[in-house]
């Protein structure tokens, strides 16, 4: 069995700003709050929406509708980077990308956020086949000192490199990540897929074996430990 890496790739990081807990609705225009405040419930209610709504496709646009309002009230960073989550999930992949790219130049530089908008850039960037701008944001990361889950970029990189079937890189990509942090199932799974391809079972069992260990009632690590014996 082949495995589209890229097809699995990045889901942990992809929508990373906010959360769905208590939101407040405010039922007023921006003259008369002040703007970042109006602005943060709007970018609240976005995610109420995402959480609550149904029907996917409609609730991605009525999300982007509040997240636009928070724009237009105070233009940050992570607004932009959700309105770019957003159109990606709608596959209006250019104005993503100009989302993402204003988002990125109105982070700080040298700030967390501007560094977990790289990461999810990137994921864009190769999800649409730009697997050379996606590499060098990845890389980038990986050095970074504000970006505070490098195992990630490790991961993410190592999906990239996959999905280029260079199945050596990606095991050492993965390698790092399950190094830095042990307990990071999405790296051990990936190690002992690219071990599998490679033909490298003793070294796909052992992955396997560890995410057992840390996660019991794990099926896919099951039924693919069986395979490998």
């Amino acid at each position: 069995m082949r495995i589209n890496f890229l097809k699995r790739c990045f889901s942990r990081q992809f929508v990373l700003y906010g959360s769905f807990g208590l939101c407040m609705v405010y039922f007023c225009s921006c003259g008369k709050q002040k703007p970042t405040n109006l602005a943060d419930s709007y970018f609240k209610l976005a995610f109420t929406e995402l959480s609550e709504g149904d029907d996917r496709e409609g609730t991605y646009r009525r999300a982007l509708g509040f997240i636009q309002k928070a724009i237009d009230c105070s233009p940050k960073a992570e607004y932009y980077a959700l309105q770019g989550s957003l159109l990606f999930k709608l596959n209006d992949i250019e104005k993503s990308k100009q989302a993402y790219e204003q988002a990125l130049k109105s982070a700080p530089t040298g700030s967390t956020i501007k560094a977990e908008i790289f990461n999810n850039y990137a994921c864009l960037l190769a999800q649409q086949g730009d697997m050379a701008q996606a590499k060098k944001y990845l890389h980038q990361l990986i050095g970074d000192t504000a970006y505070q889950t490098p195992e990630v970029a490790w991961v993410n990189m190592g999906k990239v490199l996959a999905g280029e079937k260079d199945f050596n890189g990606a095991m050492d990509c993965f390698s790092k990540a399950a190094h830095l942090e042990p307990n990071y199932l999405d790296a051990h799974w990936n190690l002992a897929l690219v071990a599998r391809e490679l033909g490298q079972n003793k070294k796909a069992k052992l992955a396997l074996d560890t995410i057992l260990t840390l996660e019991p009632t794990h099926a896919g690590a099951a039924r693919l430990l069986a395979q490998v014996g």
